[in-house]
């Protein structure tokens, strides 16, 4: 399991069960531009492609996953992780009942 947090400075990292996976690991810069309040849309679109060029799915996966990013982003997600060839985190997605149906239904097709 995999979630986001960020610190005073706005910085951005990974929260993962310590258990399986480790502690606390910084985010790329690309993410934490996809997820900043004063970014333009043109910048939010271009961080979710250049995630999408670097194979980064797991933090893609995270944009879907986040309720406070518009939805318009979070679908541009699911389409750069199809266009990672990413199955197994778009069937993930499809299953997660924390995401709007609209998105998990599109998980699916996408899968």
């Amino acid at each position: 399991m995999r979630a986001w947090v960020s610190d005073r400075n706005g910085s951005y990292c990974a929260l993962e069960d310590t258990i399986t996976h480790g502690p606390l690991q910084p985010m790329s810069t690309t993410f934490q531009t996809a997820v900043k309040k004063n970014v333009s849309k043109t910048q939010r679109y271009d961080a979710i492609d250049a995630l999408a060029r670097a194979d980064e799915t797991t933090n893609l996966g995270i944009l879907v996953q986040m309720g406070g990013l518009r939805g318009e982003f979070r679908r541009h997600a699911l389409n750069g992780l199809a266009d990672c060839n990413a199955r197994t985190v778009l069937d993930e997605l499809a299953e997660d009942t924390t995401i709007e149906p609209s998105l998990r239904q599109r998980a699916a097709e996408l899968a």
